[in-house]
């Protein structure tokens, strides 16, 4: 009788398993980060919008107590929190104002504007393809 047993069992990976399973991650990867990304872009434009509307209110109370916007400049921490993203510039005079954040990575929805009236808009900074409605 012999002492070899019948059946043995490797442990371990062959290569081709190797192989199909980094196939996997990165086709798993190939997909994941544009979504992020894109994702990303949507939530710092929602912020830069958000830092339009809160410096617009804060304009709005200045005016309600002085009758006019001159003098104002609102310092907001949102626009230092978003700097790496978006560049802001006001126009301010007496009684107008109108407010811009110049994207620095989004390439889709160009500049975008508020102003006293309330009004939304969009500016093209280079090619837009990005519609009122998406982007605000």
């Amino acid at each position: 009788m012999s002492n070899r047993k019948p059946f043995q069992l490797h442990r371990g990976f062959t290569l081709v398993e190797l192989m199909i399973t980094v196939v996997i991650v990165s086709v798993l990867f190939g997909v994941a980060i544009p979504g992020y990304q894109n994702q990303m872009v949507k939530t710092n434009r929602s912020a830069a919008e958000g830092c339009l509307l809160e410096t617009g209110q804060s304009l709005e109370r200045r005016y309600a107590g002085a009758s006019s916007y001159a003098g104002a400049m609102p310092a907001l921490g949102c626009q230092t929190d978003l700097k790496e993203y978006y560049t802001f510039s006001s126009t301010i005079v007496a009684q107008s104002y109108t407010l811009k954040a110049t994207p620095l990575k989004d390439t889709q929805c160009g500049i975008l504007t508020y102003n006293n009236a309330g009004a939304k808009g969009l500016e093209a900074n280079g090619s837009i393809t990005g519609t009122m409605s998406g982007c605000w």
